[in-house]
């Protein structure tokens, strides 16, 4: 009975997408990138190494 069960394809409706959580999600992580990258190329190095 488990097999004939495990066989049976449902076709469940596909739920729709959450937009907004796709935006923040996306916003979050190109500004977060966007802002470790402008760290990185403005990065001065330590004031210690200066000397």
């Amino acid at each position: 009975m488990g097999l004939a069960f495990a066989a049976e394809i449902k076709d469940d409706p596909i739920p729709e997408p959450n937009y907004v959580g796709i935006i923040v999600f996306l916003g979050l992580s190109l500004g977060i990138g966007v802002w470790f990258m402008w760290k990185v190329m403005t990065n001065k190095g330590d004031k210690d190494d200066k000397k």
